[in-house]
């Protein structure tokens, strides 16, 4: 399955950072970002499996589904490389959250880092 299609499953982006990375100088060399997401959960219902999927510059990292748990915290991390140009590159990271399930579970908090290391 595709990072795209991991998205557009899921029933919203819920957070998106966009880095803007100056190669200059570096065309060609592995640029590796790191992205870190953590996401508090909560419902009443039984039954339900929240799931997020941490996207990095269109690739999926990590997935991460909660079964049956009522109150849960959903931590993703993961890495990414791209190769750089040169010049200015944009390198999205993106997290899907879904929760189809009775109950209605509900996304009450989420953090998303991310950061570029130029060597």
């Amino acid at each position: 399955m595709t990072a795209i299609n991991i998205l557009k499953q899921r029933d919203a982006v819920v957070n998106t950072v966009t880095l803007v990375i100056d190669t200059t100088g570096l065309a060609g060399k592995s640029i590796p970002i790191l992205a870190a997401w953590t996401g508090v959960v909560g419902y009443s219902g039984t039954g339900a499996s929240p799931t997020a999927a941490l996207v990095i510059n269109g690739s999926n990292v990590q997935q991460v589904t909660v079964n049956n748990s009522q109150d849960s915290c959903i931590p993703l991390t993961g890495s990414a490389s791209f190769i750089a140009s040169g010049g200015v590159d944009s390198i999205t990271v993106s997290v899907g959250y879904s929760a189809p399930s009775t109950g209605t579970p509900v996304l009450f908090s989420r953090t998303l880092w991310a950061m570029a290391a130029k060597r």
